[in-house]
C-alpha cells in the first residue's frame, strides 16, 4: 500500500482567502494596530486551514506545515544559548531566504523545545498521523556561521546533542514520526560528507523509538544510493524532480530500505497529471516492492502560492487513491 505525505512546510498565506493572514497581522502588530491575542488567533487559523487541506485532499501522513515557523532553522535558535538568528541570506538556489543562526558561544543550555508545544498544538487537531519535522545535523552545521568554536566538528557535535534533545522532546510529547531536513548533504555532496552525516545521525536517533525519515531534496541522492542506505533511519525521502536520474535508477537497481519518492516539483505551478504520476511509480513498484513506501511533493510547498499548492496536494492524493485501487501487472 503506498502512502502519501507532504515533507514540512505549506504556504502561511493564502491571499484568495477572506479574513487576516499571518503576514498582514504580523506587519500591523509591528506598527502598533494589532494585538498579541489577535495574531495568535490568526496562527492557530492558519494551522487548522493547513491540516485541513491536507486531510482532505486525503494525505496519509501529515505535517504542521511549519506555520509558526520563519525558515527551518530559526525556530532552533530559541531553545538553546549561544546561537541567534542572524542576517538573512539564501536559502539553497531558491528566490527564498532564512536568517542564519550564528554561533556566538558554546551551545551550553538546552530551554526545552518550543516544537514539541507547536506539535502537540496540531495533533489536537487530527485523528490522522502527525509527522514532526527537524533540521538535520549537517543542514544545521553547513547553514551556521561558527564565530566561536575553534573546531567545526566541535560545534557539530554540540548541534547533534541539542538536535537529539529537540527530538526526545517531540517523542515525549507522542510524535510517532520525525523527519530530518538535510539538503545540504545532496546540495554540498561530497563521500567525506556523507559519512560524517552518517556519524551524526546516528548520535541524534540513539535514543528514539519512533520511525525517522529522512528529507533529501535540491540535489541528486543518485550517485549516494549505497551510502544513504547505511543511515540509521527507517525510511529515505528522495527527490526526483531535481534528480530525474533517480526515476531509471529505481527501476533498475534494488534500494535496501524503504523510501519516499518526491513525485511532484514543489517549485513549479504547473500540475502533473495523474497518468504521469502513475506511470513514473509502475516501473519502480515493480522492481522495489513494499519498500517502496510513501510519494510527496520534492520539497516543501511553500514556494508556491496557496491555490497552486493545495492543486498539488489533490493531485498527489488522487493520485494514490487511484494507485492503491490498481492491480499492477505482472
Amino acid at each position: 500500500m503506498l502512502q502519501s505525505t507532504t515533507i514540512g512546510s505549506y504556504p502561511k498565506i493564502a491571499e484568495e482567502l477572506p479574513g487576516p493572514n499571518v503576514r498582514n497581522q504580523l506587519n500591523r502588530l509591528e506598527s502598533g494596530k494589532a494585538e498579541i491575542r489577535s495574531v495568535e488567533q490568526t496562527f492557530r487559523a492558519t494551522i487548522a486551514r493547513s491540516v485541513a487541506e491536507q486531510e482532505e485532499a486525503g494525505i496519509d501522513l501529515l505535517t504542521d506545515g511549519q506555520i509558526r515557523w520563519e525558515d527551518l532553522l530559526t525556530p532552533l535558535c530559541r531553545d538553546a544559548a549561544g546561537m541567534h538568528p542572524g542576517g538573512l541570506l539564501r536559502w539553497y538556489n531558491n528566490n527564498t531566504y532564512y536568517r542564519h543562526p550564528v554561533i556566538e558561544g558554546r551551545l551550553w543550555y538546552w530551554g526545552g523545545s518550543s516544537l514539541a508545544a507547536t506539535w502537540r498544538e496540531t495533533a489536537a487537531l487530527t485523528d490522522h498521523p502527525l509527522k514532526a519535522v527537524l533540521p538535520g545535523p549537517i543542514t544545521f552545521w553547513k547553514m551556521s556561521e561558527n564565530r566561536h568554536y575553534r573546531e567545526d566538528t566541535t560545534l557539530l557535535s554540540d548541534l547533534c546533542d541539542l538536535l537529539s534533545l529537540e527530538a526526545e522532546a517531540l517523542q515525549e510529547a507522542g510524535a510517532t514520526e520525525i523527519q530530518w531536513d538535510e539538503p545540504s548533504l545532496v546540495y554540498h555532496s561530497s563521500a567525506a560528507l556523507l559519512e560524517l552525516g552518517r556519524t551524526a545521525m546516528q548520535r541524534v536517533v540513539a535514543n528514539l523509538h519512533v520511525r525517522t525519515h529522512l528529507a533529501l531534496y535540491f540535489g541528486a541522492s543518485t550517485p549516494w544510493l549505497a551510502q544513504l542506505a547505511t543511515y540509521p533511519v527507517d525510511v529515505l525521502l528522495l527527490d526526483a524532480v531535481d534528480d530525474p536520474a533517480l526515476i531509471e535508477t529505481l527501476q533498475t537497481d534494488a534500494l535496501p530500505k524503504p523510501f519516499g519518492l518526491g513525485s511532484l516539483n514543489a517549485r513549479d505551478v504547473r500540475l502533473e497529471t495523474t497518468e504521469m504520476l502513475t506511470r513514473m511509480w509502475e516501473g519502480i513498484a515493480r522492481k522495489q516492492g513494499e519498500r517502496f513506501s510513501f510519494v510527496h511533493p520534492s520539497c516543501g510547498l511553500e514556494y508556491l502560492p496557496h491555490r497552486f499548492a493545495q492543486a498539488k496536494l489533490q493531485r498527489l492524493g488522487a493520485a494514490v487513491q487511484e494507485w492503491n485501487g490498481k492491480v499492477l501487472p505482472a
